[in-house]
């Protein structure tokens, strides 16, 4: 029995061999999407990054009228940035701040509503 175990896995690898070696090949590469994923610069994430970690908290119960830490000083930090891409997205990019107000404890917090989340 070990000996037809074996030839199968044999047989088995033999055949699925040539596709584990061959890598995928991309025809036809959106010149749109590859132009933009060579836009991504690392420094700019970094600062990004850096610039969300100087808000102090991310906890979603901070302060949201805070101007310089924050939930809130991050989500308008993040709009601002967001928003500085219209112009170079042709019309295509939108920003918008929602506001949301719960009324209803949401499933998970033990039925805790602490305030409005904007």
């Amino acid at each position: 029995m070990k000996n037809t175990g074996s030839k199968i896995i044999c047989i088995l690898l033999i055949s699925y061999l040539p596709q584990l070696l061959t890598a995928q090949i991309i025809q036809n590469r959106d010149k749109v999407i590859s132009q933009a994923v060579n836009d991504i610069s690392v420094s700019n994430l970094k600062t990004i990054i850096n610039d969300l970690v100087g808000f102090h908290n991310r906890n979603n119960l901070s302060s949201q009228t805070d101007p310089h830490q924050g939930i809130g000083a991050a989500a308008n930090y993040l709009y601002d940035k967001a928003s500085s891409y219209i112009p170079s997205s042709n019309g295509r990019l939108q920003v918008e701040n929602i506001s949301t107000l719960l009324t209803q404890p949401e499933p998970g917090f033990r039925g805790r509503l602490l305030y409005a989340i904007s």
